[in-house]
């Protein structure tokens, strides 16, 4: 059957690692000028492109580890907006817009702010 590796199953950098030290050596052996050297050079050339992009892949990976393991940060008064920081005709547009069946809550909460600012916009024009 003969002597086979599991070629696939080899990590990238280490397949290019191979192959550009086969290549050199490859290139050692063969006539100057010939077209068997510009294919060594090929091998060699492919070989530490296989390298460097395995040493990229390794590096962004464990970036991308990184930033899945870090905890989201959330805002302490829940997950939706501070309306209390919203004017009057800011909150009545996005009153009009807003999906009522799937955020119930933020409409009670956009409706209690509307009726604050307006209790108080009467407590100013009595003064």
């Amino acid at each position: 059957m003969g002597f086979l590796l599991p070629w696939g199953k080899l990590p990238g950098w280490l397949l290019g690692l191979l192959l550009a030290i086969f290549g050199a050596y490859l290139l050692l052996q063969v006539d100057a000028d010939s077209w068997q050297q510009a294919f060594r050079v090929l091998m060699i050339f492919v070989g530490l492109l296989k390298v460097i992009q395995g040493i990229w892949n390794f590096f962004n990976d464990n970036a991308a580890d990184a930033n899945l393991k870090r905890p989201r940060k959330l805002k302490d008064s829940g997950d939706g907006p501070d309306f209390n920081s919203y004017n009057e005709a800011q909150l009545t547009q996005i009153l009009g817009r807003i999906d009522a069946e799937h955020y119930p809550d933020r409409v009670k909460i956009i409706q209690t702010r509307l009726a604050e600012l307006l209790h108080q916009d009467k407590g100013a024009e009595r003064q």
